[in-house]
């Protein structure tokens, strides 16, 4: 495909194929998503009909079968290939425009005439060869303009040789293949480095692993590896899989699940994800997830899901392009005759050759596709993961954000805030030593919270006896030939600072000693951790001119206390699920000026599913295995709440650059076929405009290479 014409053309024929549904086709990765009844068509007759229609296609299983290139290497191998026409192109057409404008003459007329002739009869081939396969199917397409153009001001120049005249138009056809040929260079070279930014993600897993097999080393390539295999990775190499640290510790650079490079530490029994470089230490790994189920491989997913969709600026240009050609085309015609019939024949030709050149729709087409290529890719390795283009359009609305607290304000996971000894004799250590003998026996977050602390303090727990779990009621076992029990602090258990710790939002647990009539031997004050940078987050989306809220179902106090150090004032609390759902209902119809709000909802994906549905724009901060299976339109795979304000400004810049590429490619279009209808654009100026529009879109889409680089 060459350009938005092709695109709608190979479209249509999949639309018109029985049992299909729906068809996206986008021109930057050459690839068609179609949606379709298997009982009506198969794959092979889906392909057939883009075959029919004048293109080679081919199903994605069979392509890589037949195809021994990359898609990279097939974008570096076309750029190659019309960087030797470019150079061929230019070598042949310098004489010509030199002779065409300083050596007046017949002999001059002869050698422009053979020098362009065997540009016609090779680089003017490749557009002629295109444009008849057009014809075949009644249709019209970039190739149809160029090599119209080219072919008429060749063939009319040989007529004027023929007859004796001395103005010929040699020097405007091989000047119009050069200057195209180089900027399908251009063009292909932009594309090349868009194809690698999407294809590298790919390439993140280590080709090799080191299998560990009855203890013995062998290595194997990581594509044999199966969960339950145990590798081994050495300091500085990469994870060939996601697994779980066996053996060793090490520090681990995760910066293409994250997006940021400071490293983290990792032992055994903690998650490490396939692609990520181990810094330091030896680590033995256990393999859980291979191929697509591994994280990169959900990520390489959802970044296919986003370039298969179309936003609706796209869907326009689409449109157009469809009938813009043959308008093209009539325009022309209508030129050559206006002038014509008012006697300059010449002038008349000229400026439809201009015509045809200036209004091929290669920009048109690759505007949008390039720019959503780019920055899916640039997303995918900040940890933002993108699902449809067309959330680029919402995201650009947007007014509000609420946020969920637990998982995505906060880690989720209970830590002890306070430690209060009530009997004396007892220290902070021997409650803790004490509720950890009990607790290690139980599953709950909280009885985590409390061998963690143990853990950290290097306390040596006791084994405990006789456990049993009161449902809602804690725990109790026999420790050091006492009874202890853990439980929720009972009303009826004041102590000075109770008031203060619960306005504080913190979760009391009591640490009794005894059986009928417990004594208080202690207090264990839980709070939810802040995320680190969730403040720095919330500050940076206000910024950005976003209203923030705070929403959640945990209790008023830890809400509010959570709300006050990330700064948010609009806090509601005790909600939900279907509150939470609600609330985005209430504030969508909750509008200034009876303009419907606009709303984002941050959230887990699991609880805050139906919130995150109903949002404008669905947040989901991703984790583990479960990245691809989240309810957003936007997923931050590593829940790093600074992901939250970069998915915006992220989405932001991509529907900048598809806007400004847009604008460029219409203006161009728009506003340089009037100058040529009125002769004052000559057709080499018009291949010239024509060639740099192409590249110039796809290099104005790289630019969001450049996102967050001052940031990082």
């Amino acid at each position: 495909m060459h350009c938005a014409s092709c695109v709608a053309n190979v479209e249509a024929a999949l639309k018109a194929a029985p049992g299909v549904r729906d068809v996206a086709v986008n021109l930057a990765t050459e690839q068609a998503t179609i949606t379709f009844d298997p009982v009506s068509t198969t794959p092979d007759q889906l392909a057939k009909a883009v075959s029919d229609a004048g293109y080679e296609a081919r199903t994605r299983s069979a392509a890589a079968a037949t195809l021994t290139q990359s898609p990279v290497e097939r974008s570096r191998s076309e750029m190659r290939k019309w960087r030797a026409r470019a150079a061929f192109g230019v070598a042949l057409a310098f004489p010509v425009a030199v002779l065409g404008m300083f050596v007046p003459g017949r002999e001059s007329g002869l050698a422009q005439a053979v020098l362009t002739t065997i540009l016609q009869a090779t680089l003017g081939l490749v557009f002629i060869r295109g444009s008849l396969r057009a014809a075949r199917h009644a249709r019209a397409d970039m190739d149809s303009l160029i090599a119209l153009g080219t072919t008429t001001a060749w063939a009319y120049s040989l007529w004027t040789l023929w007859a004796g005249h001395e103005h010929f138009f040699f020097d405007t056809a091989a000047t119009i293949l050069a200057l195209i040929a180089v900027g399908k260079w251009l063009e292909s070279r932009a594309r090349s480095a868009a194809t690698s930014a999407v294809t590298s993600l790919l390439d993140l897993s280590a080709p090799t692993a080191t299998l560990i097999r009855n203890g013995q080393e062998a290595e194997v390539s990581a594509a044999d590896l199966h969960p339950g295999d145990v590798v081994l990775v050495r300091p500085g190499g990469r994870l060939p899989a996601d697994g779980l640290v066996e053996s060793g510790e090490t520090t681990i650079d995760e910066s293409l699940l994250t997006g940021e490079a400071m490293p983290v530490a990792r032992a055994p029994g903690h998650e490490v994800v396939g692609g990520s470089i181990n810094l330091t230490g030896a680590i033995h790994v256990r393999i859980t997830r291979t191929g697509a189920a591994t994280i990169v491989g959900q990520m390489a997913s959802l970044v296919e899901s986003a370039l298969a969709t179309k936003t609706g600026a796209q869907r326009l240009a689409d449109r157009i392009a469809g009938v813009f050609v043959p308008i093209v085309c009539g325009v022309a015609l209508a030129t050559l005759l206006g002038w014509g019939l008012a006697g300059f024949w010449e002038n008349g030709l000229h400026a439809a050759i201009a015509v045809l050149i200036v209004a091929c729709p290669c920009a048109l087409g690759l505007a949008t596709p390039a720019a959503v290529m780019v920055g899916c890719a640039v997303g995918a390795r900040r940890g933002v993961l993108i699902r449809s283009s067309e959330v680029l359009e919402r995201i650009g609305r947007l007014n509000t954000v609420v946020l969920d607290k637990t998982g995505t304000m906060t880690i989720g996971r209970p830590t002890i805030a306070r430690i209060v000894s009530i009997q004396a004799g007892v220290d902070e250590a021997a409650v803790i030593r004490l509720a950890a003998a009990v607790e290690q026996l139980s599953e709950h977050p909280l009885a985590k919270a409390v061998t963690r602390e143990a853990a950290l303090r290097a306390i040596q727990v006791p084994v405990a006896s006789g456990f049993v779990n009161h449902a809602g009621g804690g725990v109790q076992a026999i420790v050091d030939g006492r009874i202890i029990s853990v439980s929720k602090l009972a009303d009826s258990d004041p102590f000075p600072a109770a008031d203060e710790l619960r306005a504080e939002g913190m979760t009391l647990s009591g640490v009794y000693e005894g059986g009928a009539n417990p004594r208080l031997l202690g207090v264990l004050a839980f709070s939810d951790e802040l995320k680190p940078g969730a403040r720095d987050a919330v500050v940076e989306l206000q910024q950005l001119g976003l209203e923030t809220i705070l929403l959640t179902g945990d209790h008023p106090a830890a809400a509010q206390r959570i709300g006050q150090l990330v700064g948010i004032q609009n806090v509601i609390a005790g909600v939900s699920p279907q509150g939470k759902l609600d609330c985005i209902r209430d504030l969508q119809s909750r509008g200034d000026a009876g303009e419907k709000r606009s709303v984002a909802m941050v959230g887990d994906g699991i609880n805050d599913a139906a919130a995150l549905a109903q949002a404008d724009v669905g947040i989901a901060m991703g984790g583990g295995a479960d990245i691809a299976k989240e309810a957003g339109d936007v997923v931050l795979v590593g829940g790093d709440p600074s992901a939250i304000p970069r998915a915006i400004r992220l989405s932001l810049a991509m529907r900048r650059r598809i806007r400004l590429g847009l604008l460029w490619a219409f203006i161009y279009n728009v506003a340089l076929i009037p100058l040529a209808v009125a002769g004052l654009l000559h057709p080499m100026l018009a291949a010239a405009a024509m060639s740099i529009s192409s590249a110039s879109v796809v290099g104005n889409a790289l630019l969001l290479l450049r996102f967050d680089r001052k940031r990082r």
